[in-house]
């Protein structure tokens, strides 16, 4: 491909990663690192958050395959978000991973789990807002 300096700028300023945002989160004195992810990562958490329902008249399905309904799941796109984003400070360690889901997905409402997805959701450019919106209007 055959690119002017202007476009071969213009190009670079868009594929160049910035050093992605970040924010420390506390909680009882303990502090970790909620990241901003790559767009490959943010697909994963997306993709991590469909689940398979059976289908009923009633539902109104997102997305069909074959037979079965993909919806979307908030609650995991939440505990994805804090798995993939979350991080020691100042490091390349991951906090937790695929084996914590349960432990996360049995955690309390508030406090520190809340703070992360919190700052999780935040990174993925999704508001507060949007979440309690959403999960007001989703039955459950």
């Amino acid at each position: 491909m055959s690119l002017t300096p202007e476009q071969a700028a213009v190009r670079t300023a868009f594929l160049t990663s910035p050093k992605p945002k970040a924010v420390l989160v506390e909680h009882n004195g303990a502090q970790l690192e909620v990241r901003q992810p790559t767009l490959g990562v943010r697909n994963e958490i997306h993709r991590q958050a469909r689940v398979e329902v059976d289908a009923d008249e009633d539902e109104k399905p997102k997305k069909k395959k074959g037979k079965v309904n993909l919806q979307f799941d908030l609650g995991r796109m939440q505990i994805a978000a804090v798995v993939a984003c979350t991080f020691f400070p100042g490091t390349d360690s991951k906090v937790f991973n695929d084996l914590d889901l349960p432990a996360l997905e049995g955690a309390l409402a508030g406090g520190g789990i809340d703070k992360l997805v919190t700052a999780s959701m935040e990174m993925l450019n999704v508001k507060q807002e949007m979440i309690e919106k959403n999960s007001a209007a989703t039955p459950s």
